[in-house]
């Protein structure tokens, strides 16, 4: 789940959108359907040249937008502030990769049939440009972007007076949730981003490995309960995602996540406030899943106590940067 791919490449990416607005095309607009654990489904809408205008619009003003945020890589739980956009490979997004696959056959693919029962989650405006190729533009849809299934229905003036709509009608709006570009893909919305293209399940199977390698030589009182919080909630599971980080990157952080050590440095910073229990002589870490004391022992494991150097305060960080090399 780790981006592959880098900050400058994510800044080429972005730039490259302005090929969208100086000379992009409208390729056509795609319905995607799936449920839980399929494969996605693909219709053309094959719009009309007015209505094609419209989507072409629409894709160029989200991309003179986005151009003029600030970049910031993807992270798990992370806030994405006003003024950036986060950015993610698009390779290791499951439903993108799929996606891709089904886009480079999108001549193939069958008109949208009004009929159609399966529940349509996203729309994709493509956009194609002489010199940067396809780039993708994505809107997640609720079921009531089909006027028949909302609870609203049409009026339509035809002659002398108002008659009920009956031909089926799809509702857009002008916003686009992720944009895809160069391999690259990029979106304000974390949290939706995470739960509509399959994020929450890679979330959580990094989770379980991560778990499973910190805790490894522990001992805690509570290890089930604390690994179905940690690898089930989202800001747990963010956690853990710090923690992957630190492992792969510091080895000195791995050998650091051992007993004694631990031990040690419980007895020297109180603040950390973790219960210690002693069985048959030999200590435990002890899991509270109480709101107050639940996050105990994933920010011991993730060093969240700091000392400064200047004053030799002590602090509990509710958020750092990555350690320096």
């Amino acid at each position: 789940m780790a981006n592959t791919k880098s900050q400058a490449d994510a800044a080429a990416a972005l730039d490259s959108l302005s090929a969208v607005t100086t000379n992009g095309e409208l390729d056509d607009v795609l319905l995607v359907s799936y449920g839980v654990g399929e494969s996605p489904e693909l219709a053309r809408l094959n719009p009309s040249e007015p209505l094609a205008r419209r989507f072409t619009e629409i894709a160029s003003d989200k991309s003179q937008d986005l151009r003029e945020k600030a970049l910031r890589a993807y992270s798990a739980g992370a806030l994405v502030a006003s003024g950036e956009v986060m950015w993610v490979d698009a390779s290791t997004v499951p439903l993108l990769i799929n996606l891709s696959v089904a886009l480079g056959n999108r001549l193939d693919l069958p008109l949208f049939n009004p009929r159609h029962t399966r529940r349509v989650r996203l729309s994709i405006v493509a956009i194609s440009t002489p010199n940067d190729g396809l780039m993708t533009f994505h809107r997640i849809l609720r079921p009531t972007f089909r006027l028949s299934r909302s609870r609203f229905f049409g009026a339509l003036f035809r002659g002398a007076a108002y008659d009920q709509l009956t031909e089926e009608v799809l509702l857009f709006d002008d916003r686009i949730d992720v944009v895809v570009a160069h391999g690259m893909a990029f979106f304000e919305n974390r949290a939706s981003f995470e739960r509509v293209f399959g994020f929450l399940e890679q979330m959580q199977a990094q989770a379980r490995d991560t778990f499973a390698r910190v805790t490894q030589g522990l001992e805690i009182e509570g290890l089930a309960e604390l690994e179905k919080a940690a690898t089930t909630e989202v800001n747990m599971m963010a956690k853990m995602e710090s923690i992957k980080r630190k492992l792969d990157s510091h080895p000195a952080y791995e050998q650091a996540m051992v007993m004694p050590k631990l031990m040690d440095f419980l007895a020297t910073h109180p603040e950390a406030d973790v219960e210690i229990q002693h069985v048959g002589g030999l200590p435990k870490l002890v899991f509270h899943n109480d709101p107050q004391r639940r996050w105990k022992i994933l920010k011991l494991l993730d060093d969240d106590y700091l000392a400064s150097s200047l004053t030799a305060l002590r602090y509990e960080a509710n958020s750092k940067s990555d350690p320096l090399p």
